[in-house]
């Protein structure tokens, strides 16, 4: 019997799905990555918005129970939706959990409102 020269048929096959392994892994890494930067830019043009409401609205707490507030800072003055939820009435004031929300994107965090001194 002779010798032969080269790779059998299951050697390249076995070659060839593990190139595929790779490859198609590298893929899907890549746009995983992609779809995460992706993400990153929209957070990125979002959150400062969301956080200058929340500035307003700890700044004048009275905000809180408004229904939006208009960012007039930024280009498109965007309106940033509030949704408040009484926590617990104190002898001071009232504890709010406040929901700023925009496009899609949301943040939460508690205020306490002092109470007006009649």
């Amino acid at each position: 019997m002779k010798k032969r020269h080269g790779f059998t048929l299951v050697e390249v096959l076995v070659a060839l799905i593990v190139t595929l392994l790779i490859v198609g892994s590298s893929m899907a890494l890549f746009r995983i990555h992609l779809r995460n930067q992706e993400r990153l830019a929209i957070l990125e043009r979002k959150l400062p918005i969301l956080d200058t409401a929340a500035q307003e609205i700890l700044r004048k707490p009275e905000l809180a129970d408004e229904k939006t507030i208009v960012i007039r800072d930024y280009p498109d003055s965007p309106t940033v939706l509030i949704t408040t939820h009484l926590e617990k009435k104190l002898s001071y004031g009232e504890l709010k959990r406040v929901r700023l929300t925009f496009d899609g994107e949301t943040i939460e965090f508690s205020i306490i409102i002092p109470s007006v001194a009649q």
